[in-house]
């Protein structure tokens, strides 16, 4: 988990939970010159902490507000609300969704670093027969790039050969501003071998804390996998290395790695949720990968522009496996949106 989240959550008291519980709240909206107009409202992700959850009904959305004129509305004093609209077990009237902070995830202090990491192991030859995986990250890098001249994208994937220096990772296309140079490597996305998850994001945080600052760069990365991983060996050392590191990982599950899915895979929803989770990311599901283009293309906008990141607590809390669906809107400048999110419980 990043710092900045760490802070945040620290400040969530249990009497706050008692004093939302069972209400639709918002904070307040004074429609001032410091809270613009929203024109658009999207859901970038979803933060689930299998035992937060289980404890108190707690999770977290990611949420991309934008005003008429284009800007990300990051102001945290915006109105938010939502509620539960659709149960698979149980009744969506008799839960209730109450509002417990949000705070602005903004990465204009310094320049972004983002870096793609692919799950390019030979399921994908199924679960993305098309490679729409590839241009899902020409769509990242497109929307990133352009935001700061000093914003940079890196590309690297596992389940294929290792590039020298790497034991499980191939270094694709190193950090880089060029657009151009980022496409020119989407003809080597193809399904082959395992997958090395936790190896590869081990020293693939290792090789972005040598390659850029930390003090003032935005360090994000967004990992896309569809499966178990091939071992749990690395994975506490690789989480603890990217928290350290100040890396803040979206992650994207894909087929049986998406919990959306017919065919989900729990082992592999619970891993790479865990990866978002502990880094301060958001995780965002796609059961076929025709959703992700839109997917890598929220990201992208909470990467390079921001989000604002609120904290909830559903009760009665769902059962493990319940899905669960509902709206989230906000409210700022004296105008509101609406967006739609789902998960299913941990």
């Amino acid at each position: 988990m990043s710092p900045r989240l760490s802070v945040f959550r620290a400040r969530i008291t249990t009497a706050a939970l008692l004093i939302a519980a069972g209400v639709l709240t918002a904070c307040s909206d004074s429609s001032g010159p410091n809270l613009p107009p929203i024109q658009s409202l999207a859901v970038s992700g979803v933060q689930l902490n299998s035992a937060t959850f289980a404890s108190n009904g707690r999770f977290g959305l990611g949420l991309l507000a934008t005003s008429n004129g284009g800007d990300a509305i990051l102001n945290a004093a915006v109105g938010v609300s939502a509620q539960v609209t659709a149960l698979s077990v149980g009744n969506p009237s008799a839960a209730t969704v109450s509002r417990i902070g949000t705070e602005s995830a903004n990465p204009q202090s310094g320049a972004t670093q983002a870096t793609i990491l692919m799950d390019n192991s030979g399921s994908m030859s199924s679960t993305d027969p098309q490679r729409l995986r590839a241009a899902a990250a020409k769509l990242f890098w497109e929307a990133v790039l352009p935001v700061r001249a000093t914003n940079r994208v890196a590309f690297l994937d596992f389940g294929t050969t290792a590039t020298t220096g790497f034991a499980s990772t191939r270094l694709l296309v190193p950090f880089t501003s060029s657009a151009a140079r980022l496409d020119s490597a989407l003809a080597r996305v193809q399904a082959s071998g395992g997958t090395p998850l936790y190896e590869s994001l081990r020293e693939t945080a290792r090789w972005i804390d040598t390659s850029t600052s930390g003090s003032s760069d935005n360090r994000v990365m967004l990992l896309l996998s569809d499966g178990q991983p091939n071992s749990r060996t690395n994975r506490d050392s690789a989480l603890a290395l990217a928290a350290r590191a100040n890396i803040t990982i979206h992650t994207v599950g894909l087929g049986p790695a998406s919990d959306l899915a017919v065919n989900r895979d729990t082992v592999a929803i619970g891993a790479i949720r865990q990866i978002a989770d502990r880094t301060g990311g958001v995780y965002a599901a796609a059961s076929d990968a025709s959703a992700l283009g839109p997917i890598f293309s929220n990201i992208a906008r909470a990467t390079s522009r921001g989000q604002l990141v609120t904290t909830f607590a559903i009760t009665p809390i769902p059962a493990s496996g319940t899905r669960v669906s509902g709206t989230v809107t906000v409210t700022s400048g004296g105008t509101s949106q609406t967006a739609t999110w789902t998960f299913v419980a941990p």
